[in-house]
């Protein structure tokens, strides 16, 4: 029975090739764009879903309006909007803020070595509290607690410091990279 409605499919393809091609095209396309947006919809519902608090961490937006467009929305707020959340609304227990620097390109140097990048992020010292990034080397609670401290990916620390990564300290760290 499968094998005969087979042979009809076959034979009404082989028929009408033109009709057979553009069905096929059809249905391909349709199964390769369902595809892709099950893959869309799968990376934005797990976007900061890793962290332990996501379903309290909030990002603040600004709506703005102007003549040619009725409303912007732009994650982009003043830096004391945090503060300000926090002393007005009891809901929210803390506040971090995040810039990249003005120009968006920061060089550090470490010696011989120096990295240029614009993938830099400045934030308050309560970031690790928040956000639960896994480190690979240093305690959350103590790793932006200083002034002049760094975070740096894994990929950052080899790149800056060679080969093998360097176990420094925090103190070493500050005294000799210069932002």
């Amino acid at each position: 029975m499968v094998l005969n409605n087979f042979k009809l499919a076959f034979r009404n393809m082989w028929h009408n090739k033109a009709l057979a091609l553009l069905q096929i095209s059809g249905l391909s396309i349709g199964v390769a764009a369902s595809l892709l947006l099950a893959i869309y919809i799968n990376g934005q519902w797990k976007f900061d879903r890793f962290h332990q608090k996501s379903g309290q961490i909030v990002r603040i937006n600004a709506i703005s309006e102007n003549e040619e467009t009725a409303f912007r929305s732009n994650a982009i707020t003043f830096s004391g909007m945090g503060p300000w959340a926090v002393d007005q609304f009891q809901e929210v227990k803390s506040s971090v803020r995040m810039a990249r620097w003005i120009a968006n390109d920061v060089v550090l140097r470490f010696g011989d070595n120096v990295i240029r990048d614009d993938a830099f992020l400045f934030v308050d010292s309560n970031f690790m509290e928040v956000f639960s990034f896994e480190l690979i080397e240093g305690n959350a609670k103590e790793v932006l607690s200083r002034p002049n401290t760094i975070v740096l990916t894994e990929s950052k620390a080899k790149a800056f410091f060679g080969k093998k990564v360097a176990l420094v300290s925090q103190s070493y760290l500050m005294e000799e990279i210069h932002f």
